[in-house]
C-alpha cells in the first residue's frame, strides 16, 4: 500500500454528497442518500427506530441493548462488538466490522463515499470517544489491534486512508485526503475550487502517532515509526523513523515581586 509515486488525480465534484443534497430530488430521497446511501423506506424506518430507542440509553443497560440491536444495522459485522451511546451511523452497508471491536460514546461512522470499496474495521480495534471515520469518497481500513484516539478524524476524499495492524493514534489527530486549488468561476461552473488528491494516506504496522498530529494527503508512513505530538506530516516517512516538532522554548521569566 506504500505510495511511492506522486500522481495528481482531479476529483469530480458530482461524486460528493453536496451535489446530491443540492439536487432536485425530494427531501426524503436526500435524507435516504445521506443516511443509507440509497432509497429504502423499510431500511430507513428500521435504522431510525433502533437508534431512537437504544442510542441514548446510558450505562450497562444501554451497552447490552445496543450490542443486541445495533448489529442489525450492518450487513457485515463480527461478534462481540460494543457500541457506545449517541453514536452517528450513516450508510452502514458500506462497512465491514470484525470481532471484538469497541466504539466509544459519540463516535461517528459515515460510509457515504465508500461505494466501490467498503470501510474495513478489523478485529480488536478501539474507536475512542468522539472519533470519526468518514468517507466522502474512497475506502478506509483500520488493521487489527489498532486504536483511534478520542476526537481523531480519518477522512477519505478520493483516495483511501489505510491504517496498519497494532497502530496507536492518539487523540485530536487529523488524517484527511484531498487538496484544493482555487480556480476561475464561470456561469457554467460556479465552483470556486478544484479538489484533487496525490494518493492515499498510509500508516504502517506498529507505528505511533502522538496527540494532535496532522497527516496530509498522499503521505505514507512506514512500519515502526513514531510521529511526535503536534507534527504536520507532509512527506513520506521510511520505516523505523521518528519525527517531532520543535519543543517549546522559554523566552523569559517574569521577575518576582
Amino acid at each position: 500500500m506504500e505510495n511511492t509515486e506522486k500522481t495528481k488525480w482531479v476529483l469530480d465534484e458530482s461524486h460528493f454528497m453536496r451535489d446530491k443534497l443540492h439536487g432536485s430530488n425530494s427531501a426524503l430521497d436526500k435524507y435516504c442518500a445521506l443516511v443509507l446511501g440509497y432509497r429504502s423506506i423499510p431500511k430507513l424506518i428500521k435504522q431510525e427506530l433502533i437508534t431512537l430507542l437504544f442510542g441514548h440509553i446510558p450505562g450497562a443497560l444501554g451497552l447490552a441493548l445496543r450490542q443486541v440491536f445495533y448489529p442489525m444495522l450492518f450487513k457485515n459485522i463480527g461478534s462481540n462488538v460494543v457500541f457506545g451511546r449517541a453514536m452517528t451511523i450513516r450508510c452502514p452497508d458500506n462497512f465491514i466490522i470484525g470481532d471484538n471491536v469497541i466504539f466509544d460514546d459519540y463516535s461517528i461512522l459515515d460510509g457515504r463515499g465508500a461505494i466501490n470499496e467498503p470501510i474495513e474495521i478489523h478485529d480488536h480495534v478501539v474507536i475512542n470517544r468522539g472519533a470519526f471515520i468518514h468517507s466522502k469518497l474512497g475506502s478506509i481500513r483500520i488493521g487489527k489491534y489498532s486504536t483511534i484516539g478520542a476526537g481523531t478524524g480519518l477522512v477519505a476524499q478520493g483516495n483511501g486512508v489505510f491504517i496498519g495492524d497494532w497502530v496507536s493514534i492518539a487523540g485530536g489527530c487529523e488524517m484527511s485526503c484531498a487538496l484544493f486549488e482555487q480556480k476561475e468561476v464561470t456561469a457554467e461552473d460556479p465552483t470556486p475550487f478544484t479538489r484533487y488528491t496525490m494518493g492515499p494516506i498510509v500508516v504502517g504496522d506498529r507505528s505511533i502517532v502522538a496527540f494532535g498530529a496532522i497527516i496530509l494527503d498522499g503521505v505514507s508512513i512506514g512500519e515502526d515509526c513514531m510521529v511526535g505530538a503536534g507534527c504536520i506530516v507532509m512527506d513520506n516517512l521510511p520505516a523505523n523513523s521518528t519525527i517531532a516538532s520543535r519543543p517549546g522554548i522559554m523566552i523569559r521569566k517574569k521577575k518576582d515581586d
